[in-house]
């Protein structure tokens, strides 16, 4: 709105200067001055007419402010979220800085960091024909024209990821987070090609508050490893875990939440669909081996409705930080191994072992089996992709198969019950070929 009400300025005035901004307080001094030049007999009538006048007048310059703040201080950055996102608006950092050469122009306008990722919102505007051909291509990648460099980061690799809309024919905005680059932090950006030394230097000032609970369990008596630190908030949670020896693969880590109504939950059921943790080494200088596992909360989450988290034996609260008290992870609640079964092209898993260990019911009813899980029921018949979840009729992929009396289903049908389900590789480095076993993460 300020953009168009800018133009529509410069077009009436083209030599009166800058557009002019809507001053309430300005307003309200006005009001007063007429006011006091009023004779004192006729005041009172007049001040009801001026009160109203004065009340329309703040309405319509709270709006006009409001609609002029929502432009200049667009929050590009929380385009990254779906949901309410109004609890983050608070943290975000405005920022009104532009780069340009001869193709783009790239204006930053807001940033959200916590301590160890950022959102960067943007938007890249095609200067001519052949930038705007490639800008608008769905492929089309921020770091494709944009160099970051952060000035530390707590990871040995950085993660991106963005999302991305057109705004208008010739520009985009991008919401891009960095994983491993945290507030207090400075980044500075530059296009590609651009001479050293220029770009922008954008200090991460604000850092997104959330939850975190420390553990000083010792990393002896076999362990292989320990979570160190569990860190939440409405965007995603962090794990730091020391490990005992080198890591060479794939690794399983093991924590679930206490909810405020005592319940236990895994990360995937409190989020309603599945989530898998990434990790990154952190280099350290005392020679311990440390991983940052991480997920974010595409959807945010609310993390006032966790009150603790389990995690080396232990159940940590976030309400009282210095408390802990010996807890276990019930066995329906931990990631396990389950075969991977392959037959022809397709990769499957043996739903008796995985269901009998995820505390789950599997029943047949003539040719048809019905698997019931948490709030989830699903119903499939061997060599038919036609099935049915929670009574809603659905496609799949691939058919299940039954070999005498074991049932073999493809990873989709965990995924539709709310689980994860992924191929386990404990050692690097190895022939690429289909691995001995699933892991699975309720």
């Amino acid at each position: 709105m300020k953009q168009h009400l800018e133009q529509l300025w410069a077009e009436i005035y083209p030599t009166a200067g800058p557009c002019p901004a809507v001053d309430p307080d300005h307003i309200r001094q006005r009001v007063h001055a007429a006011l006091e030049a009023v004779p004192s007999e006729r005041r009172t009538p007049m001040r009801k007419k001026f009160r109203m006048a004065l009340v329309l007048a703040a309405v319509l310059a709270a709006l006009a402010g409001t609609a002029l703040a929502v432009v200049y201080h667009y929050h590009t950055a929380l385009e990254y979220f779906d949901g309410d996102t109004a609890p983050l608006e608070s943290a975000v950092q405005a920022v009104d800085e532009t780069l340009e050469n001869d193709s783009y122009r790239v204006h930053v306008d807001s940033v959200l960091s916590d301590s160890h990722s950022t959102v960067l919102g943007l938007s890249i505007e095609a200067l001519n024909e052949e930038a705007q051909a490639a800008l608008m291509e769905t492929r089309f990648m921020p770091l494709s024209i944009l160099h970051l460099e952060a000035e530390q980061t707590d990871s040995s690799t950085i993660s991106f990821s963005f999302t991305s809309e057109q705004a208008e024919a010739s520009v985009r905005r991008f919401s891009l987070r960095l994983e491993g680059v945290g507030a207090p932090n400075t980044l500075r950006l530059s296009l590609v090609g651009a001479p050293e030394g220029s770009g922008l230097t954008l200090p991460l000032e604000t850092a997104l508050v959330g939850r975190s609970v420390q553990s000083a369990v010792p990393l002896d008596d076999g362990r292989e490893h320990v979570i160190r630190s569990c860190t939440l908030n409405p965007t995603g949670i962090e794990l730091e875990v020391e490990f005992a020896a080198p890591v060479r693969g794939d690794r399983i880590v093991e924590f679930c939440f206490r909810m405020v109504d005592g319940s236990l939950k895994t990360l995937s059921q409190w989020n309603g669909a599945p989530l898998w943790l990434n990790s990154s080494h952190i280099p350290t200088e005392d020679g311990s081996i440390r991983y940052r596992y991480w997920a974010t909360f595409r959807t945010l989450l609310d993390p006032q409705e966790v009150a603790g988290v389990l995690l080396n034996g232990m159940e940590y609260s976030f309400l009282e930080p210095d408390r802990a008290v010996p807890a276990e992870i019930s066995e329906t609640l931990r990631p396990f191994l389950t075969p991977f079964v392959e037959r022809g092209e397709h990769f499957y898993f043996s739903a008796q072992d995985a269901f009998r260990r995820l505390g789950a019911s599997l029943e047949q009813e003539d040719e048809r089996f019905v698997i019931r899980y948490l709030d989830h029921t699903l119903c499939l018949t061997p060599n038919e992709t036609a099935a049915r979840l929670d009574d809603e009729p659905i496609t799949l992929s691939i058919p299940p198969l039954q070999e005498g009396e074991n049932l073999l289903l493809i990873r989709e049908c965990l995924q539709l019950l709310g689980l994860d389900c992924r191929m386990y590789y404990p050692e690097a480095g190895q022939p690429v070929h289909a691995p001995d076993d699933w892991v699975v993460s309720p």
